[in-house]
């Protein structure tokens, strides 16, 4: 019995460690906030699909591999 109980917790500790999403950094907005930079992941695919409802204003979507995208924001915060 105890070691059912410890199996099924170490399961369900390993399953809500995997399924963690990476969501810091995954966009960058352009000065004239015309132009969203999204990362290749899934959570910047999930952002696009949002955007194909109908706006009235639209941002152009880039999207860039996810280092660019965290070296952009350190350069930005580096300057403010």
């Amino acid at each position: 019995m105890k070691k059912t109980i410890v199996l099924l917790g170490c399961l369900f500790i390993t399953q809500s460690y995997f399924s963690q999403v990476d969501t810091s950094r995954v966009s960058v907005i352009s000065e004239k906030r015309d132009t969203l930079f999204l990362a290749q992941t899934q959570l910047g695919y999930s952002i696009y699909k949002l955007w194909e409802y109908n706006y009235t204003v639209k941002p152009l979507i880039i999207f860039k591999p996810k280092e660019w995208i965290v070296r952009e924001y350190d350069k930005r915060s580096k300057l403010n």
